[in-house]
């Protein structure tokens, strides 16, 4: 859980160098409403979201699993082995 909540951190942080790095807020929105293939930062802004809406929803049910002291779900695991090669991209 400890490693999710980190991660969740991690990319929070990566992302917020990649807003840095643009130099003007309206840059992002650029690059959101207009998305080119070509465009690096654009696949870093979408393998870094994917990768963070993963960590959320993995850390949100298991916590909740846990508030509930039940088991995690059985749909979970492939999650979590999905985002396993995610972090690497």
């Amino acid at each position: 859980m400890l490693g999710e909540i980190l991660g969740m951190v991690a990319v929070l942080m990566a992302m917020l160098f990649i807003y840095v790095s643009m130099g003007q807020p309206m840059r992002v929105l650029n690059v959101l409403l207009h998305p080119h293939p070509n465009s690096l930062i654009f696949w870093d802004l979408c393998s870094l979201s994917g990768y963070l809406v993963l960590n959320a929803v993995i850390a949100v049910t298991i916590l909740s699993a846990e508030h509930e002291e039940s088991g995690p779900p059985k749909w979970i695991k492939p999650v979590i082995y999905v985002s396993i090669p995610w972090a690497i991209s």
